[in-house]
């Protein structure tokens, strides 16, 4: 297969979500502090998926008090500033109301082991 370029990481599961934001970085356009909220929002989310399939009941426990101080204890984070983090993506429509937005949140399938993405760029003349 002509024109192909594979770059390959090795990281951790936790390590993974920063990766995946900061390749859409250039869409999503977030500030550094935004990113690393994101990303452990997007990894505890993963860890709750593992238990619970239902969407709606996985976004509210994401959501809670309990998930909340774990996050905020992990990043050394006080309280007003998580907050004013959250609106700064609900601005962003990053997260709407209690729900991520889906277009951020990576497929991820059992074992997860080896994630793929792919860019397919038409050049036109």
């Amino acid at each position: 297969m002509d024109n192909v370029n594979v770059q390959s990481f090795s990281v951790s599961k936790e390590k993974f979500f920063t990766i995946w934001l900061t390749i859409l970085q250039p869409f999503l356009k977030l500030r550094n502090k935004e990113l690393e909220i994101l990303s452990k929002l997007l990894y505890h989310r993963y860890l709750i998926s593992l238990e619970v399939k239902n969407k709606e009941m996985l976004d509210e426990l994401l959501f809670s008090p309990k998930v909340k101080k774990h996050i905020m204890s992990e990043l050394n984070m006080p309280e007003h500033a998580y907050n004013n983090l959250l609106s700064c993506l609900r601005k962003k429509k990053i997260i709407n109301d209690k729900t991520i937005n889906r277009q951020v949140i990576p497929i991820i399938t059992e074992p997860f082991t080896n994630f793929k993405l792919l860019y397919n760029i038409d050049v036109k003349w």
